[in-house]
């Protein structure tokens, strides 16, 4: 994940998703679903999405409306999520829904929805300011009917299904977070030594130097804290601490220290693409690559 990051987030964030969606089909799906959802899932020829997250259900699941009533024959769901991961252009959903609206969190399902069926209605994309690879919608279900197969897991645990893979979708955002602070780092770096001023490289002067040795002491410190929960994961040990505060360090970091790599680049770090003695400079696995500069008539 912190690779993939380091060249482009969003796809580091597609490859996250594929794994938090396989590893519920694989924890909780039935052979038949198994069969059916995996091969496409894991040959990024199905596209999926996670749908949790709605108006009055974003850290407080409770307040969450969607339902999954039985009308006699099947399922119904109607209601609608926000902020929804591929929702533009998903084929598939896991998507939590109340299915006994008295039983609190023991009273969620989580069904595999074909966001290809009749009443499923798509909201428009959001215009995001990064990561606009990775596509975000809402979601609107409206009488849509589920067969007996659509249900993951059993009736009523849905709740514990969908947070059951939680750590780890917040572990891998982290290590998403410190791939983008590596990028700015590596970028920042090539620069000041390239960049003269005064004669010299502007690496060497003291407040570039600060600056510099800022951003690599916080994208340690985030790598760090990724690896301690990813060890406790692994380990089976209670995780859920280590990778929310993994995330929100590395999250906070990312954002930071990009902001400070920007400011090495003075007015070219507004300016897609660094140009450096004639070439783009670019960031890739801990080096650099080079290419000319085409020129645009």
């Amino acid at each position: 994940m912190e690779e993939l990051s380091c060249g482009y987030a969003s796809i580091a964030d597609q490859c996250g998703l594929v794994d938090l969606i396989s590893t519920l089909l694989v924890a909780h799906g039935t052979d038949e679903q198994q069969a059916q959802w995996l091969p496409g899932i894991l040959s990024a020829k199905t596209r999926v999405a996670y749908c949790i997250t709605e108006p009055e259900a974003g850290t407080d699941v409770s307040g969450m409306r969607t339902t999954a009533v039985s009308d006699g024959e099947a399922r119904v769901l109607n209601g609608g999520k926000i902020w929804i991961h591929n929702a533009p252009v998903a084929d598939v959903g896991f998507v939590l829904a109340r299915t006994d609206p008295e039983a609190g969190h023991r009273g969620m399902s989580v069904f595999i929805v074909d966001f290809h069926a009749k009443g499923v209605v798509r909201g428009p994309k959001e215009h995001k300011m990064g990561r606009r690879a990775n596509q975000v919608g809402s979601l609107n279900f409206d009488n849509v009917k589920l067969p007996a197969e659509a249900l993951l897991g059993r009736e009523g645990r849905g709740f514990h299904i969908m947070m059951s893979v939680l750590d780890k979708g917040r572990v891998g955002i982290a290590a998403l977070a410190v791939g983008i602070g590596q990028a700015g780092l590596e970028a920042g770096v090539a620069y000041a030594a390239q960049r003269k001023q005064f004669r010299k490289s502007i690496a060497d002067f003291q407040g570039v130097q600060w600056l510099l040795e800022d951003i690599a002491k916080d994208v340690e410190a985030a790598r760090l804290l990724v690896h301690s929960a990813a060890r406790k994961l692994d380990a089976g040990a209670d995780a859920t601490k280590a990778c929310s505060m993994a995330k929100c360090f590395a999250s906070d970091m990312a954002v930071a220290r990009s902001a400070d790599a920007v400011q090495i680049f003075g007015g070219s770090g507004y300016i897609r693409g660094a140009r450096l003695n004639g070439s783009i400079v670019t960031p890739g696995t801990r080096r650099y690559t080079k290419a000319p500069i085409k020129s645009s008539a």
